[in-house]
């Protein structure tokens, strides 16, 4: 069977935060929603050897977000950045799921006859497939190994791990079920409609050190619709057990921890957000870039 053919995406999402540092994810314990508590915002910016780079520096501007994708007020609060550098930053607490109603799932396809609409995505060497039945009966071509199969030949179905024991299990990306071979999503129903999470951003930020900058297993951003950005994916970690963790078509997936989230690589070669828009362009005529006319909203 040949392998499927990679999905292109182009990173459309306004978020305020990605290539700059500063981002901070202000919930201590990974299940917390306690706005009270306070973290040093990340910096992992040398002090003494900042490239300059003030003219490409854009302030934050809280105004932008969707209407219904924050769960509480934006404050200002006296931070320190790592490095030392005593700032301002936003403290920005969101609701977890798409204010935009950009659409979340679906993620597992139900069998080996579905089309892509019915499945979700999946990454691997920084391309994106879909997941649809031909995907997973490929998956041993896929990895190149013949331990992968989740389906049943008689009936066609996938082996999928879902509902409430489907979010608790996508809570472990090291699988302790004790079985394998099988498609895990976990839904928003299961997970009270979302998670609330609150980061502290700079009002300004500081550049983290470009395409290069290593965020590690750091939350890196929020998107404008009230989604968190996360780090790029455990994906080796994820596919060592024979299971995949699918990723609807706006790169996202939920756990009770996280909550619904984008998935993303590092700066530069993000190509996995392919739902929320952000806000329109307008040239210097005050029309919408593309055509129309009206000139931005007021």
């Amino acid at each position: 069977m040949a392998l499927p053919m990679p999905i292109k995406l182009s990173l459309a999402a306004i978020l305020v935060c990605t290539a700059l540092s500063g981002c901070s994810d202000d919930n201590s314990d990974s299940g917390s929603t306690d706005p009270t508590d306070t973290t040093d915002v990340t910096d992992t910016t040398d002090a003494t050897d900042t490239p300059d780079t003030t003219e490409s520096v854009v302030s934050v501007d809280p105004s932008l977000f969707v209407d219904g994708a924050l769960a509480e007020d934006i404050t200002t609060e006296d931070c320190t950045l790592s490095n030392g550098t005593q700032t301002t930053c936003y403290r920005i607490t969101i609701a977890g799921n798409p204010a935009d109603g950009s659409a979340v799932g679906p993620y597992c396809p139900p069998t080996i006859d579905s089309t892509a609409e019915e499945g979700g995505t999946w990454i691997k060497d920084n391309e994106i497939y879909d997941v649809d039945g031909d995907f997973i009966v490929g998956l041993s071509t896929f990895f190149n190994d013949d331990s992968w199969k989740m389906y049943d030949d008689e009936t066609r179905a996938v082996t999928v791990i879902d509902g409430a024991y489907g979010c608790e299990v996508a809570g472990d990306p090291e699988n302790n079920t004790g079985t394998d071979n099988f498609c895990l999503e976990c839904n928003l129903e299961f997970i009270d409609g979302g998670v609330e999470r609150t980061m502290l951003i700079p009002v300004t930020p500081v550049f983290e050190g470009g395409a290069d900058a290593n965020f590690g297993n750091d939350n890196i951003g929020i998107a404008l619709n009230g989604v968190l950005l996360g780090p790029p994916a455990p994906l080796e970690l994820i596919v060592s057990s024979l299971t995949l963790g699918v990723f609807d078509d706006c790169g996202g997936h939920a756990n009770p921890h996280e909550g619904y989230h984008y998935h993303a690589s590092v700066p530069g070669a993000n190509q996995i957000i392919g739902c929320f828009m952000g806000a329109k362009g307008y040239d210097d005529n005050g029309d919408e870039a593309g055509g129309g006319g009206g000139g931005p909203p007021q």
